[in-house]
């Protein structure tokens, strides 16, 4: 059970939560008392009043619109409001606006600004308006008060976040007059706690607790400004500085203290620490300074002139005559500790004193303490018999009317001989119960949503109040109601995986089992055995494949009784960018490199660990387990038979698809792009023989806000017009005519049309080679020669689609052994801008065998948009092409259909030939791309393995 102080004020003649509403005067009797705000509340909705804790409003900016004179915006929730309360409408003298948060400083909720440097709350041009118990948090200004007049910022928390300047936690500004800032906390703000900037006037600052700011209250041309009773412990500024136009202040009461360590910039050095009280002879006039308890190597500066310690004030001043220069025992978080001579020593009369502490706690004579000047502490705690405090229930606070609440009090006393008594206010309008007992039942006849609170007090006349942890929710009878809703997994714990959130199911009882059935045959999970968040609403699933699931969550209340609800989930990809570092071997099943060594025989298949569980005897080496997708060069080595290999996700049905094609003794290689299982594997099957299979890791895909160590490597596609770049027969792209000879390299320079490349998308082809060898990249950092991009035979015309790595402006690829020609074709490239790429389960798109071949000189149209999960806006598509037995050598063309059929080759076959080749390439305007045969006839495989989209949805 999660206990929590209440941090609410108790004051005479002040407006109190106490679990209950404020009255309101007769003239406001027309208007509801209370707009109510929950945007956790399931039953929110903006449209309707407000005026009922049952049916509350979902945004805080709904309720400013609707806020009048007299009435509370009370606002509540289990999590912040990710919106800025820009406070715009004026309450009238006697019938302020009031914001509240429910419970004090709205820890059922609070406000995030959620814009660079914005503020949270906002004041502007408004008078009597109350801000109460509200947390605000923001990487500007969390509160912001603009030429504004009587308005008030009673007990709320200010924390700063980011943010560039040197913000404050609140800061009043431009013409406003008569505010009252008072028993606030503000900390970790890289500018003052409070600033007053010049045009403010009779500011009354008074027990706040600032600590670990930049400062603590600044005013500079603000004149009458009371700063009283606050505790402020900062650093590398004055703790209360009054600038220039300044005059006519009280600074009473204050407990300042330097802290040159724990703050959110860091540590300043001792000679950095300023004055605690600094006054300028600007601001000196009519300054009254008394009763402060300051204690640091440097107190004071007034009118210009440092003073060591308080008798050196007076002498110089008159000012500080009951000033306090000893160590104060203080705690690390500015609690006042026993012997402490700040205790019992404040004056009760000064300006801006309240009856009560910064978290409402009367003041006590404390019998351990020596009497002095009163029973009043200074700063902004009160120290109490009572030190620590809570409330619970002993049963369930959520159920129909009437409901049966058992409410236990937790507090301890310190001082010895305390008795403590309880004083419980259930919130519902009944009357206090005033009673010894720690535990108390009370029975809930309305229905609302209420707040019990309870005042312990002990015989010396401390009093401690608080709250519980969460509200009491009474109902209409009824049956429970079941929401089920899902979004990607914010956890990023796999592809396919999915949040599912229950949080919106209730009833009038409170639900005691959420069972969620995600429709893929897995078991029924019941939340919150895998929470993730919400109090164990929230469960993750990961499903095994893409798909349309139909997800069925069944909750059941305490009385026993069920509901059920159930949501269409589409399980697919998330698109992704490229990520590239530099070929790696991951695969060699001649030396057991990824799997067991041994050739992979006929209808067997291995499975390859890319991002899964790295407690295997295979490390993966892809760190991110919501990579999507991964590029991989696979080799077939050595096969005894003629075979394919058809590479595919784990846990999916292997498909009709095939990756690599080769004939006996051939070694060759292919790019293969494949979606990742869930389980972060993938599947290697091999159909006929015995063959090893080498794959090198060229590159993986990995949605765009995943890993930020990686941010800058993330490259998206960008297309364009297939174009030879380099041929070293003819000298094209190097400017000479020579083939790479051994261990030799080529290079061709980037072309203008892909000018912000970190990568090239080439088809590679080597031809004319007088030995067999292979071709690889040599990429800065990597092993030379320990990956390659493809293999060949003496005077065979061999091509592979590569991802080629972009160094200082130029693409280059190494020769190994003996001398080749090389040819490569742009069909596209990877830069800083382009497009995501989405995976689909590898399906076939064309096979001719089952119609007619294309013939010489011929062109065929294959609509790829619009099938197989490709959508019909895709911009482009990986597919691998497959010439079949044709009659006679020849080659391929691949383009974008609309685009002028290019001077480049896709796949290159000899007759009789089965010659497969990766193809990533753009999409024309009608999603389809054009396949041009240029000798004989060939019959043509075409399978898709994802497309391209200029979203990251």
């Amino acid at each position: 059970m999660r206990l929590r102080r209440l941090a609410g004020a108790i004051a005479v003649g002040t407006t109190i939560l106490s679990g209950g509403l404020p009255a309101l005067p007769a003239a406001a009797t027309d208007l509801p008392a209370t707009l109510y705000v929950d945007h956790n509340n399931q039953d929110c909705t903006d449209a309707g009043p407000g005026s009922d804790s049952l049916t509350p409003l979902c945004t805080v900016a709904a309720a400013t619109a609707l806020a009048q004179p007299g009435q509370t915006v009370l606002i509540g929730g289990d999590t912040p409001y990710r919106e800025q309360l820009a406070i715009t409408r004026s309450g009238k003298p006697g019938l302020p606006i009031t914001f509240a948060g429910v419970g004090g400083e709205a820890y059922f909720g609070g406000i995030e600004a959620q814009g660079l440097d914005q503020p949270a709350v906002t004041l502007t041009g408004v008078h009597d308006v109350v801000v109460r118990d509200l947390y605000a948090s923001a990487s500007g200004e969390p509160f912001l008060v603009k030429d504004s007049n009587q308005v008030t910022l009673e007990h709320n928390s200010a924390i700063q976040r980011g943010g560039d300047g040197p913000l404050a936690g609140i800061r009043l500004t431009g013409s406003t007059t008569g505010a009252v800032v008072r028993r606030n906390s503000v900390g970790a703000t890289r500018g003052p706690g409070i600033q007053l900037d010049a045009g403010v006037s009779g500011t009354t600052v008074t027990t706040n607790g600032l600590r670990a700011n930049h400062g603590g209250v600044i005013a500079s041309g603000a004149p009458g400004t009371v700063v009283t009773s606050n505790t402020i412990a900062g650093g590398c500024a004055p703790e209360v500085s009054l600038g220039d136009g300044s005059a006519g202040a009280t600074v009473e009461n204050n407990v300042l203290a330097h802290t040159t360590g724990g703050l959110p910039w860091g540590s300043c050095a001792a000679d950095q620490v300023p004055a605690d009280l600094s006054v300028t002879a600007g601001a000196a006039s009519g300054t009254k300074a008394d009763y402060n308890a300051v204690h640091s190597t440097n107190p004071y500066n007034w009118a210009g002139t440092a003073y060591a310690d308080a008798t050196a004030l007076l002498a110089g001043t008159g000012q500080g005559g009951h000033d306090l220069n000893a160590d104060l025992k203080m705690d690390g978080n500015g609690v006042l500790q026993p012997g402490s001579p700040a205790i019992d020593s404040a004056d009760p009369n000064a300006p801006g004193e309240l009856a009560t502490d910064r978290i409402g706690v009367p003041a006590v004579d404390d019998p351990v303490a020596p009497n002095g000047a009163s029973t009043r502490d200074r700063g902004d705690s009160e120290r109490q018999g009572i030190v620590t405090g809570g409330l619970g229930y002993g049963s369930t606070p959520v159920g129909a009317a009437p409901l049966t609440v058992e409410i236990t009090a937790q507090v301890s006393e310190l001082w010895p001989g305390g008795t403590l008594s309880y004083s419980y206010d259930f919130g519902d309008g009944t009357p206090a119960l005033v009673t010894t007992s720690q535990q108390v039942s009370h029975v809930y006849q309305a229905t609302g949503v209420f707040v019990p609170v309870v005042t312990a007090s002990d015989n010396f006349g401390s009093k401690y109040r608080v709250l519980a942890d969460s509200p009491v929710k009474v109902s209409p009878p009824g049956p429970p109601h079941a929401t089920l809703s899902y979004q990607d997994d914010t956890a990023y714990t796999a592809p396919l995986s999915y949040d599912f959130d229950t949080s919106r199911s209730g009833g009038p009882w409170r639900i005691t089992k959420r069972v969620i059935d995600f429709g893929d045959g897995t078991p029924a999970h019941e939340c919150p055995a895998n929470p993730t968040g919400n109090y164990g609403a929230t469960c993750v699933h990961t499903y095994a494949k893409p798909g349309v699931y139909q997800a069925k969550l069944t909750v059941t209340d305490s009385t026993g009784a069920t509901a059920s609800s159930t949501v269409a989930v589409t399980a697919a990809y998330r698109p992704g960018l490229l990520t590239t570092d530099h070929p790696q071997r991951v695969l060699d099943t001649r030396n057991g490199t990824g799997a067991p060594a041994g050739r992979l025989g006929p209808g067997q298949e291995l499975t390859l660990n890319l991002s899964g569980p790295s407690n295997t005897p295979y490390n993966p080496p892809i760190t991110d387990r919501n990579a999507t997708a991964a590029v991989l060069n696979l080799t077939a080595v050595n096969p005894d038979a003629g075979s394919y290999l058809t590479v595919y996700p784990s846990g999916q049905e292997r498909p009709t698809t095939s990756n690599s094609n080769f004939v006996p003794g051939q070694t060759v290689a292919h790019l293969v792009t494949v979606p990742i299982g869930a389980d972060g594997t993938v599947k290697i099957y091999n159909r006929y023989g015995t063959v090893n299979v080498v794959a090198d890791l060229v590159a993986f895909y990995t949605p765009q806000h995943v890993d930020s160590s990686t941010a800058e490597t993330l490259a998206g596609f960008t297309a364009l017009p297939p174009t030879r770049i380099l041929d070293t027969r003819n000298g094209t792209g190097t400017g000479h005519a020579a083939p790479a000879g051994p261990q030799g390299q080529v290079c061709v320079p980037v072309p203008a049309s892909a000018a912000t490349a970190r990568s090239l998308v080439l088809n590679l082809t080597a031809t004319g080679s007088d030995q067999g060898g292979y071709l690889t990249n040599n990429a800065p950092g990597q092993t030379p020669w320990s990956t390659s991009l493809l293999n060949f035979k003496p005077q065979e015309t061999v091509a592979n689609q590569v991802i080629l790595p972009v160094t200082n402006g130029q693409a280059c690829v190494a020769n190994f052994v003996g001398h080749t020609h090389v040819v490569a074709d742009l069909t596209g490239f990877y830069g800083t801008a382009g497009d995501h790429f989405k995976p689909v389960p590898p399906a076939r798109l064309l096979d001719t065998r089952a119609g007619s071949p294309i013939g010489q000189d011929a062109t065929r149209v294959l609509p790829v948009a619009g099938r197989a999960g490709v959508p019909a806006d895709a911009t482009g598509a990986v597919l691998d092409l497959t010439a079949v037995d044709a009659s006679f050598g020849g080659y391929l063309t691949a383009y974008p259909t609309g685009a002028s059929r290019p001077g480049t080759s896709s796949v290159n076959f000899t007759a009789k030939q089965v010659v497969p080749n990766h193809l990533t390439t753009g999409l024309g305007t009608d999603g389809s791309i054009s396949l041009y045969n240029r000798f004989g006839t060939t019959d043509t495989v075409a399978d898709v393995f994802g497309y391209f989209t200029n979203t990251a949805k």
